[in-house]
């Protein structure tokens, strides 16, 4: 169902003279992208989406088995590789040359970190974070060298940075509007449902203001102040959500909320 309508999309865009689509941003799912080249027989190139990427190298390396990959030293590798990712964006050669280094980093080889590396500030009280000491199995070291290579392979398709977070927000919009715990898909009103999601994404609250309006009906006094200030609380939140405050207060609260899974296993 998913590539059909992925299809679909592309096809329908595709015939509008005003877009040409050449790239597609989404996950590892080589079927997808497989129909839609099939379809409009036409070279589309896929970005890989950032999050989907690192959740992946995380999951692999949850798979290996060593006494030495802790949860901490875990955290560490995807850690930096979300770094490397982020700090070269659209440049490739700069992604493959700090994805190489994360593996030696960890092993406390710092010769080709960059200037993220806060060894070369202070060598001598130079400490990991999240590791107690620098890992030296390395049986360890060839499994994490294979992962880096396949993210190092990936690196075309990696550099751009692309992000599927505004379609999974628009997902979440819609299913406020047509909830999959109940049947809507049989329903008129689920064309209506999707509509006011579509809507909601992009003007704001504010809509239902309009569609009011456009029907001769009065939206009353209290809720255009109303849909103003679900906007204006929008924008602070995604303000807010990008700032490093709000990254650290996120870290933190994990930390405590497996801290406080742990004492209540025990």
């Amino acid at each position: 169902m998913e590539p059909a309508l992925a299809s679909q999309l592309v096809q329908d865009l595709d015939k509008d003279p005003e877009w040409n689509v050449k790239n597609i941003v989404m996950d590892d799912d080589t079927t997808t992208l497989a129909r839609i080249t099939t379809d409009l027989q036409k070279d589309i190139k896929k970005f890989s989406d950032l999050k989907h990427t690192v959740k992946s190298f995380t999951s692999a390396l949850y798979k290996i088995s060593n006494k030495e990959l802790t949860k901490n030293a875990i955290k560490h590798l995807s850690r930096s590789v979300s770094y490397a990712i982020n700090t070269n964006k659209n440049d490739e050669e700069g992604l493959k040359r700090d994805l190489k280094s994360v593996v030696p980093h960890s092993y406390g080889d710092h010769g080709n970190c960059g200037a993220w590396c806060g060894y070369h500030k202070d060598p001598q009280n130079y400490k990991h974070k999240l590791l107690d000491k620098d890992l030296e199995s390395e049986g360890l070291h060839t499994q994490l060298d294979a992962l880096i290579d396949i993210l190092i392979n990936k690196a075309p398709q990696i550099a751009p940075c692309g992000s599927t977070k505004l379609n999974e927000n628009f997902n979440h919009m819609v299913a406020s509007k047509a909830p999959k715990s109940r049947h809507y898909s049989s329903s008129k009103s689920l064309k209506n449902r999707v509509s006011a999601a579509v809507a909601q994404k992009n003007k704001g609250h504010s809509y239902l203001s309009n569609v009011y309006e456009k029907c001769g009906i009065s939206p009353g006094k209290f809720y255009p102040n109303y849909a103003k200030s679900l906007d204006k609380k929008r924008i602070v939140n995604n303000q807010y959500k990008i700032s490093k405050t709000y990254k650290k207060r996120k870290l933190q609260f994990g930390k405590s909320k497996t801290a406080q899974q742990a004492a209540s296993e025990l």
